[in-house]
């Protein structure tokens, strides 16, 4: 019971993106790290699942209905016709200097977005990037498709550790700037 709470504690912290602070002062094991990663892992392989059958669903319903159902067909036209309006407006309002449009800029963003299949508002908060955070949070420095390779990359180091083994402090963050080393040719220090 205890454990179990400790866990449900320790995922908490992570989704926040503080498991790196929270490692630095209590004692975690790799085996609570690699669950917990292998948790992200599963979760964002679901959430891609359902976010390219969501964005297939907006494309090929209309398409499908379109020959049966005319206002189906006119719906689909003003979405493309959006798509159209979207690649001039989005830049107009990005190069406007002008304070009064922000709300508004906001605003034509997310309905743009909808209308192209980005369903992201509906899916809520991604916490899988948030479970990788790191100190300085150097990891949201990286496109998330690297953040994704990392991920993948931590989880086969994890496999070669025991579960009772003790997390080092600095570790994640050491293993992510020896990872930016050999992949980028950087040469970022380590923490100690």
């Amino acid at each position: 019971m205890k454990e179990d709470k400790e866990e449900k504690q320790l995922e908490e912290i992570s989704r926040k993106g503080g498991l790196t602070d929270y490692v630095d002062v209590h004692t975690v094991n790799f085996g609570e790290i690699k669950a917990l990663f292998t948790d992200a892992l599963r979760y964002k392989e679901k959430r891609e699942f359902i976010k390219g059958v969501a964005q297939f669903a907006l494309r090929a319903i209309p398409i499908l209905l379109a020959p049966i159902w005319f206002p189906v067909w006119l719906i689909s036209q003003i979405l493309g016709d959006t798509r159209a309006i979207d690649k001039v407006i989005v830049p107009f309002l990005m190069l406007s200097h002008k304070d009064h449009h922000s709300e508004l800029s906001v605003i034509i963003k997310r309905v743009m977005g909808v209308a192209e299949g980005d369903i992201k508002p509906f899916l809520g908060n991604d916490w899988f990037y948030d479970v990788f955070c790191t100190h300085g949070n150097l990891i949201g420095m990286i496109r998330q498709e690297h953040i994704i390779n990392f991920a993948n990359y931590i989880s086969d180091v994890m496999k070669n550790k025991p579960d009772d083994e003790v997390v080092p402090k600095y570790w994640l963050d050491n293993e992510f700037r020896q990872w930016l080393n050999k992949n980028f040719e950087i040469n970022l220090p380590m923490l100690k």
